[in-house]
């Protein structure tokens, strides 16, 4: 009897002893004690998901300008312009005898497209009416929803198809009447708009391109197109010689530096986005099949507030948040091999104006960086393709701050794609999509 009782204290004495012994818990770089005993997760908190119209953007002298247009069956029919000046070379008086064989622009691919490379591109050269005249910005800028006049009547025309992996160049052949008209001004002596850039501009105002409302594919190209006239020069063989028409280059010039742009439109009609315009400039997500859209080009892109997250102070046992985690999913079958996904996404700060503001980043201070959404495909189901975030600074400034919680995230493609240089797109759902399912994980540390 003795024996078991001392058995029976010796065991009551050992789990005394155990229940005061300092357990650590690893949770990242937190180290949890004996006050700190267990960590919860909770993803149920409320995002405000919403899609927003943004302002114009510039996309002059950015390096590329795209021609073609596109239907597509979340984001409507989009249509593009390129609009550029052109300028002859140095002038040298040594045409007397020359006669003419031939004009035509080249135009140099990037090799970046957006829709159905193996559909037909119909691409119409247009001869500008008005200059090209930008806003009164400081610096000097054209932006996406700005066009200028043009002649009815086309300079050339082609219908390709591209290969945007192989095909290099287009080159459309122009009216013969526009080229003896250059050549008949270089022969002539007396001539005064073939004597200095600033003069030819005035003469020829610059080209648009544009594609006809059929066509299935935008097409990137370089801003080094060129007008080359072909002709020829008096000799024994009559031998071919040419003159290229260029972009102007000369960045000290101010009247040359916002020489080229691209204009982009977008109809929404019959879409989920048919309501967004100048006057709506934001709807929730709720209102639209509980999704949100995200094609910069078009100036759409996705905003997410986290209105009630102060509310996490009132959890039960709640002491302190030590992680946040943001998941963003496309939504499954929106997205394809033709219209892909943005291989990178950076949120930036905005206020309740929708004014993009500075770049959020994974912590403050020296050691700041950009995140870019970690992107992982789900080849195998897509069902798990996501974007991931460390929103852990930002919730914590939201929890400590209520006052900045009307403001929010805006999320626009990576700033290596220089914004409006590329057409990927994205439509992610909120946190009631089933089909892409939109996650904010906190994990915060309790008292037992």
């Amino acid at each position: 009897m003795i024996t078991k009782k001392y058995v029976g204290f010796l065991l009551i004495f050992v789990l005394l002893i155990s229940s005061c012994t300092k357990v650590d818990i690893s949770f990242g770089n937190y180290y949890l004690d004996n006050n700190y005993t267990q960590i919860i997760k909770v993803d149920t908190f409320s995002t405000e998901l919403s899609t927003v119209l943004i302002d114009s953007f510039a996309t002059s002298n950015n390096g590329s300008l795209w021609i073609g247009s596109y239907l597509d069956p979340e984001f409507g029919f989009i249509k593009t312009k390129a609009y550029t000046e052109l300028v002859p070379p140095a002038y040298t008086n040594t045409y007397a005898n020359t006669t003419f064989d031939s004009i035509a622009l080249i135009i140099k691919l990037n090799k970046k497209f957006y829709g159905d490379s193996t559909k037909v591109l119909h691409i119409d050269v247009k001869r500008l009416s008005d200059p090209i005249s930008p806003y009164s910005t400081t610096p000097l800028e054209l932006f996406n929803t700005q066009q200028f006049a043009s002649y009815s009547s086309t300079l050339g025309s082609t219908d390709v198809i591209v290969r945007p992996n192989l095909t290099d160049t287009i080159a459309i052949r122009l009216s013969d009447a526009l080229g003896k008209e250059f050549l008949n001004k270089l022969k002539d002596p007396n001539n005064t708009e073939m004597i200095s850039s600033t003069a030819f501009v005035q003469y020829f105002k610059g080209i648009e391109l544009s594609s006809s409302a059929n066509s299935s594919i935008v097409l990137g190209c370089n801003d080094s197109l060129k007008m080359r006239l072909y002709y020829k020069t008096p000799s024994i063989y009559n031998q071919q010689a040419t003159l290229d028409f260029k972009i102007p280059t000369d960045a000290n010039n101010v009247y040359d530096a916002i020489n080229r742009f691209t204009y982009i439109s977008s109809d929404r009609t019959g879409t989920a986005l048919q309501n967004l315009n100048d006057q709506t400039k934001e709807i929730s997500a709720s209102q639209m099949g509980n999704a949100a859209y995200s094609q910069y080009f078009t100036r759409v892109v996705p905003k997410l507030r986290f209105p009630n997250i102060g509310d996490v102070q009132k959890l039960p046992n709640f002491v302190k948040l030590v992680k946040a985690s943001l998941i963003l999913r496309p939504v499954q079958k929106s997205y394809t091999s033709i219209l892909t996904l943005p291989p990178t996404l950076t949120m930036y700060l905005t206020t309740q104006l929708n004014l993009i503001g500075a770049n959020f980043t994974t912590v403050s201070g020296a050691k700041a960086a950009a995140q870019t959404g970690n992107l992982f495909v789900d080849d195998l189901f897509g069902q798990n393709t996501n974007y991931s975030y460390d929103v852990t600074d930002y919730i914590k400034s939201l929890i400590a701050d209520a006052s900045i919680n009307k403001n929010g995230l805006m999320i626009l493609p990576g700033a290596s794609q220089a914004y409006g240089s590329q057409f990927s797109r994205l439509k992610i759902g909120d946190k009631n999509n089933i089909n892409g399912k939109l996650e904010l994980q906190l994990f915060y540390i309790t008292v037992q």
